[in-house]
């Protein structure tokens, strides 16, 4: 399975005032990393506006996570999405895109979208679930309606 997480611009608006509790990147990487199954994959893929703007420091944090794959930032982001099971991100409007294209997101954050994102906020379960809510799966319905709703 694909996991999506596209990475935000920083510093930003939303990730600073939208998510009180989760606002490290490389943190939120890390415990999906760890609450994947084997053979499951996080793709990553930089933030156009951020490329030669990070420290290297940031990518080689993320290196030691054998799970983590990186995609080129010109990369189509519907193409990445469509062939997800789940996009993952703090505030980002990814998750929107996937719920228009019936890809389940998980959000960390709460930006002014999040009831249109079918998952809990990460935020408001219990961490200890958050492999339950990785590999929860609804259906391309379920996700469009609601939205739709």
């Amino acid at each position: 399975k694909i996991f999506y997480f596209p990475l935000q611009f920083e510093p930003e608006m939303s990730i600073l005032a939208y998510s009180p509790f989760f606002k490290d990147q490389i943190e939120i990487i890390r415990l999906i990393s760890i609450n994947l199954k084997t053979n499951d994959l996080i793709v990553l893929k930089e933030n156009p506006k951020m490329l030669n703007i990070r420290e290297k420091e940031f990518y080689e944090k993320i290196s030691v996570f054998n799970n983590v794959v990186w995609i080129n930032p010109s990369e189509e982001s519907t193409y990445i999405i469509e062939n997800s099971y789940k996009v993952i991100s703090i505030s980002g409007t990814a998750t929107i895109e996937s719920a228009c294209l019936g890809v389940d997101s998980i959000l960390f954050g709460f930006p002014p979208f999040k009831d249109l994102i079918y998952n809990n906020v990460i935020s408001e379960i219990p961490l200890i679930e958050l492999k339950d809510q990785l590999y929860k799966n609804f259906s391309k319905e379920e996700i469009q309606n609601r939205l739709f709703e």
